[in-house]
């Protein structure tokens, strides 16, 4: 009995499932993966091993580590800025009084020329 090697098994009508942690919705959403574990789901969001879970449990840690991050990684920016506004609100301060000391100067210099030139002082 002859064999015909042109026949192919029938397509799975079972997709490969995975659990995609979705930032967005903010939480895990279960996806159709039609091209298994490489390519897209069915959604079209390309799969990484670190964006789809074999479970629900494992998209919830992925999300939760990096909200967790997020909120860290924002706080010591926070911090890092208000670190430059004080160093920003110091240079301030001390550019009005050197230019405070400035202005001061510079009318003492004029009122002097102008008393020199007055009375014919060389």
């Amino acid at each position: 009995m002859a064999t015909d090697s042109h026949v192919t098994d029938p397509p799975s009508t079972t997709a490969l499932k995975l659990w995609r942690a979705d930032e967005a919705a903010m939480r895990p959403v279960l996806v159709e993966c039609p091209e298994g574990r490489d390519g897209y789901d069915a959604d079209g969001v390309e799969i990484f091993s670190n964006s789809h879970y074999e479970t629900e449990a494992k998209a919830w840690a992925h999300l939760d580590g990096n909200f967790d991050a997020w909120v860290k990684m924002t706080g010591r920016r926070v911090e890092r800025v208000r670190g430059e506004l004080g160093d920003a609100e110091g240079d301030a301060a001390k550019a009005a009084v050197k230019f405070a000391r400035y202005r001061t100067i510079r009318a003492l210099a004029v009122a002097v020329r102008g008393m020199v030139a007055r009375h014919g002082l060389p």
